[in-house]
Order: C-alpha cells, then structure tokens, then sequence
C-alpha cells in the first residue's frame, strides 16, 4: 500500500499539460447500429456511464441505452429503456440512489412530447419515470442536484407562455414531486439548454432568445431556489449566437458556452461569455479554427483551474466534423487549441474530466447510414504516471466543482448514513485538516466542503466511514 506521502507525489505527476494531450484508441461501439452517445458521467471509482439513442433496438421508434464501463473501457452493463413511443435522453446525473436522467418521451401525436425524468438505480434498472408538460411540445434539457437534496429540469414548453416555445424550469423533490415551474421568455422563441448549481446562490442557466430579426441571442439566467429570477443578460453582437452549455467556476463566476455568426469571416464560431455571478460581462470571445463552421457544445474547469471548451469544427479541407478542444485562462486568452480528426464526421456531445485527463462523448456517421458511439479520451504525454498504473491506489472520490475558491461538494461511495471522517493533507503529505462528518445531517450523499482554512494548491484528501474503517481518497485544488 502506497503511503499518503508516495500517493501525492504520483498525483503531482498525474496533473495535466493540455499542449501535449494525445488521444488513446477511441472505443467505437460497433455493435449497437444507429446508436449515438448524448451524455455521460464519470463515477467516483473510474467508472463512465453514457447514455445513448438508439433506433434498433426496443421499440424502434426511438429508445435509450444505458452503456456502464469499467476503467479498462470494457462494458459492464447495457441497459436499454424501452416504454411506448419514443424516448430521448438529454442528461445524466448520479446521487446515492443511483441515477437520475432527463429528456422527453413522445408518442408521435401532432408532434407533441413530454418532459421525461427517470430514476435509475446502480444496476441500470428503472425505478421510476415520470412525465411533465401539456398538450403541446416539451422537453428537458439538462439537470442539476438541488441544494436540498431535489433536482431542477431545464428545457422548453411550447404548452405554457407567450409565444414559440419558452424556457422552462421544474423542481422536483427527490421522489420526482413537482415543488415549483418558472416558465421565461417572450412572444419569440426561448428555450433552456444547461442548468448548474451554484453553491449558496441558486442555479445558472444557459439557453437562447429569439430576436425580431429572426435570428437569436444567448440567454443567460440567474435563478434562486425558490425559483425566483435575479437577472438576465442576452448576449451577442451578431445575427445568431446561442446557449448550449454553463460552467460554473467556484463561486465568483460561470462561463456560457455556444456558438456565434460573426462579423468577420467565418461563418460560425465558437462563443464564450464569462459573467460574474452577480451578472456582470467580463468578456466575450469568439474562436475558430477557420472561416467554415465551428460549435461549441461543452465545457468543464481542468485541474489547472482553467476552462476547458469542446467544439466541433468544419473549418477543414473536407468540411467533415472534428473535435476541437479550447483552454483558456482566465481573461479569455487561448492557452492551447487542439483538432482532432482521429474518426471524421464526428458530433461530439460532451466534455468531462477523466484520470487526468479527459473523455469526449459523440457519435460517428456510418458510410452505410446510421451512426456509432465514440468515447474517446486524452491523457498528457507529460504524465509519469497515470492512476491506472498505480495497482494499489483508487482516488474513488470525487468533487464538484474542483477547481474551487471556497466550497465544494465531496462524493462518498458508502451509501449508509454512518459518520465520516474527513482528512485534507498537503502535496507533501502532511494533514492540515480533519473532521468528522455527520452524514445524517448531509443532504445527500455529498460532504459539503469550506476550504476556509486552506491556501491555494493541490491537496489530497481521504475519507475514512467510522463504523467499518473503510477508506477512499481524492485529489482537489483550492484557487484563491
């Protein structure tokens, strides 16, 4: 067994360099005809879960396919979810039940759809699936925990407001009760494409507005829990510029994530916004890898504590889709921009962080019609050693967001309610913090984390469950 010590310096090696990142052999899952990967999560033990559309399989009509891999990218389960008519799913969201996703079902009747939520336990299995919306068209979006233990949808009814489809909020409690519904928007088209937390503060959202020029704007909300609106921005210079993804950094600051029509050039770029949390525009950037069209879909913050964006680029020779990774600091400057073209005609979905790494989610279009999944993940060349070399040692801890400025929320794999103790160390393996953990007063099955009495750096922390001596540990930087 690796001492606390050896473990941090391993962790120090593991930190990525992203202008060396190269990309391991993607895993295609061939065997699934017509099947594309939408969105996906990374388990606290290295596990990745992704849920995919297919129309082969269930009914036909449209189903979703649950694909959980172990950390040597071998497939664990496959779940398919089949009910009447067809289903899509959006988002993915793990808590100490299992999993809980977002999308809609429809029934092919006048083009009308609903919100669709479904409990899902570790297994893959449902629990439980609910329905919302009304005679018209609806959906959701994206998802997001509540501080409370509950969940918020984010989407789009077309059953309720003032005109061609508006954005749309639902709280549910944790047994899928609906709590409370806030539906934004105006006499044009309005809609909700990402939904996260911020701790203490409510929830952003990211989505689009329509224009009376008849093109859009990106939409950015500030919502509190009650579910109150505490300010709007629509964002843009152009003609188009859309919402599809909101990334929260501590506690300070979101970026909004999409894609622009430009002044310039190019016909589409990528756009990031970086508003404060109390909603003032830092910047605004556009960025490109040509003047053909590129998207940009997803985000998350990298251990560097820096913005990670993907998007899709067709500024090639071909005009066939690539992946294209973007990190920025903090003002918008591009650190490093990287285009990969390893499978072409490629729609990447997703972005997460992964060993070190990262994992990119999308789907592959098939000569012969159809599409396959892609998961494709890069490590830095620069890595010593990665966590999977390293046999004695699981980090099967997570927390969000990390990088983080004061709070965090901790991940714990025990699902009982026992007490915990806590322990933080420093890189050099000396403890600096530790506490116990009373998880019957916890919402959930996170640990709320205040780095208070912690200076900026990389720490190792570990968890020990009182009652059975268990231990599990995790790595996290504190930015101030």
């Amino acid at each position: 067994m690796l001492k606390i010590t050896e473990l941090c310096m391993l962790m120090l090696l593991a930190l990525p360099c992203f202008a060396q990142l190269a990309s391991d052999d993607p895993v295609v899952v061939e065997s699934y005809e017509s099947t594309q990967a939408m969105n996906g999560l990374v388990r606290s033990n290295r596990e990745r879960l992704i849920c995919c559309e297919t129309f082969e399989r269930g009914s036909n009509a449209g189903n979703i396919v649950l694909l959980k891999f172990d950390g040597e990218d071998n497939i664990v389960f496959d779940q398919i979810i089949s009910m009447p008519g067809a289903q899509y799913c959006a988002e993915i969201v793990e808590d100490a039940q299992g999993y809980l996703l977002v999308g809609w079902t429809s029934e092919g009747v006048n083009d009308s759809r609903d919100g669709l939520v479904i409990r899902i336990d570790f297994d893959g299995y449902v629990t439980w699936h609910k329905t919302f919306g009304g005679a018209a068209r609806d959906d959701f979006r994206s998802v997001c925990r509540a501080a409370d233990g509950g969940w918020i949808c984010c989407g789009q009814t077309f059953s309720q407001g003032d005109g061609e489809g508006d954005l749309w909020l639902v709280k549910l409690d944790s047994l899928g009760n609906q709590v409370w519904e806030l539906v934004y928007g105006s006499v044009l088209p309005d809609w909700g494409s990402a939904i996260r937390p911020i701790h203490g503060n409510g929830y952003m959202v990211a989505g689009s507005q329509g224009t009376t020029n008849k093109n859009m704007q990106m939409l950015a909300l500030s919502v509190s829990d009650a579910g109150d609106v505490n300010w709007s921005r629509q964002l843009g210079v152009a003609d188009y510029e859309c919402g599809e993804a909101v990334v929260v950094d501590g506690t300070e600051a979101a970026y909004f994530i999409g894609s622009g029509s430009t002044i310039y050039q190019s016909l589409m770029d990528v756009f990031v916004v970086k508003i404060s949390i109390e909603g003032n525009v830092a910047w605004q950037r556009r960025y490109g890898n040509g003047s053909f069209y590129d998207y940009g879909v997803s985000g998350c913050i990298n251990e560097a504590g820096r913005l990670m964006v993907l998007g899709n680029s067709k500024s090639n020779s071909d005009n066939q889709h690539d992946a294209l990774l973007i990190e920025l600091d903090e003002d918008g400057t591009v650190i490093e921009k990287l285009t990969n073209n390893d499978f072409r005609d490629t729609w990447h979905h997703h972005l997460m962080l992964y060993d070190g790494g990262y994992t990119v989610l999308g789907q592959q279009h098939r000569a012969a019609g159809g599409w396959n999944t892609i998961m494709q993940s890069w490590y830095p060349l620069s890595s010593a050693v990665k966590m999977e070399d390293v046999d004695e040692v699981s980090l099967i801890s997570t927390n969000v967001p990390n990088p983080f400025k004061s709070y965090t929320m901790i991940s714990v794999p025990w699902k009982n309610e026992s007490n915990v103790e806590l322990t933080v160390f420093n890189i050099l393996g000396q403890p600096v913090e530790s506490q116990i953990v009373d998880r019957t007063s916890e919402s959930g099955q996170d640990i709320h984390y205040n780095s208070a009495q912690l200076v900026s750096g990389i720490y190792l922390y570990q968890l020990r469950e009182i009652s059975t001596g268990e231990i599990c540990s995790g790595r996290m930087t504190v930015l101030k």
